[in-house]
């Protein structure tokens, strides 16, 4: 393919994309080799329980074994909105349709276009569905810098963003890295309550609010406890509080569009069939009812209503599950202290 064709791909695929609502797209070289941050990070055991991580580390050094022959990777950002007050205690990413669901659709639409333009070209799109370097490829492709909460931020978009990936045979010139503009900025660092962030763009995941309700299937320690306050899936202090998001000209694609969210209470009525029917087209669907319900005993908990008291109590005494009756007894206990 001519130079100048491959130039004429790359520009319909970046008007494509903005009409697609992504707030941005870059390519970059589909490469093979260790990442030494990531397998430091893993060797400080900072992936948590996420062990399925340390299994797949080798695929994530190795695009090849993913799409054979791969030589691109076309890293696609979407922007996403701060979500309701109205949905309080769920991640804003997690307020909307399932972002597998909104990523996928739109990738397919870039993919469609350039098998059209490169017939003998094989795509693989990914959204969080194959072990690839994500961030480390964002970088590369200048969709954003680093920021400190270990996230990518964009200047004209913030650091609320979600990234999905076309992996291509075909090659395509890489696109220019952008400089890291956060400065001498640490907000994200100090409002992360757990002190999970550190500065050098790493997240330690044993302490991470994210990880322990959305990952993590077990008990949550009482320390971890009493730092989730009101979060009942996921954390995003370290996002919200990041200036670069008032600069940002992005508008949110529509499917992101607020669906009325279970308050705590109303989680610890639903059985599995309602559970399904609500969160079905949701990101929350991950950590499951009990996940959800053990989430939503310590919100409440941690809120100490007294009116709160009841709901917990014909929880508690109408749950099979040892764990969440334990749980439950603990919340109660918050709200009520013994003598």
């Amino acid at each position: 393919m001519k130079s100048s064709e491959i130039h004429s791909l790359i520009d319909e695929l970046h008007r494509q994309a903005q009409a697609t609502g992504f707030c941005g797209i870059g390519f970059a070289d589909a490469i093979s080799g260790q990442d030494p941050v990531f397998r430091d990070w893993l060797t400080r055991s900072h992936h948590a329980g996420m062990h399925y991580l340390e299994r797949h580390a080798p695929l994530r050094e190795q695009p090849d074994l993913l799409l054979t022959g791969v030589k691109t990777i076309l890293i696609a950002a979407l922007p996403y909105s701060a979500g309701s007050v109205g949905a309080a205690g769920y991640a804003a990413y997690a307020q909307g349709t399932d972002y597998h669901e909104v990523l996928r659709q739109k990738l397919t639409r870039l993919a469609d276009l350039i098998r059209h333009r490169l017939p003998e070209t094989r795509t693989r799109i990914a959204v969080d569905s194959a072990p690839i370097s994500e961030r480390g490829a964002a970088l590369r492709a200048g969709i954003g810098w680093r920021g400190r909460q270990g996230q990518v931020i964009r200047a004209d978009s913030g650091a609320r963003l979600l990234l999905g990936e076309i992996l291509m045979t075909a090659h395509l010139p890489p696109s220019a890295p952008v400089d890291n503009l956060c400065g001498t900025c640490d907000l994200c660092l100090t409002a992360c309550p757990t002190g999970a962030l550190h500065a050098d763009g790493t997240v330690d995941a044993r302490r991470c609010l994210s990880y322990w309700t959305i990952e993590h299937h077990g008990p949550i320690p009482e320390e971890i406890r009493d730092k989730m306050g009101s979060s009942l899936f996921g954390c995003d202090r370290c996002i919200a509080v990041c200036p670069w998001n008032s600069k940002s000209t992005a508008p949110a694609p529509p499917e992101w569009g607020s669906a009325p969210l279970p308050s705590p209470a109303a989680c610890l009525e639903l059985d599995q069939a309602g559970f399904l029917t609500i969160f079905q087209h949701s990101a929350v669907r991950r950590t499951g009812l009990k996940g959800l319900q053990r989430n939503a005993l310590i919100v409440l908990g941690n809120r100490g209503a007294p009116e709160s008291f009841s709901d917990i109590s014909r929880f508690a005494d109408s749950t099979l599950d040892p764990d969440l009756r334990e749980l439950a007894d603990w919340a109660r206990h918050k709200i009520r202290p013994a003598g």
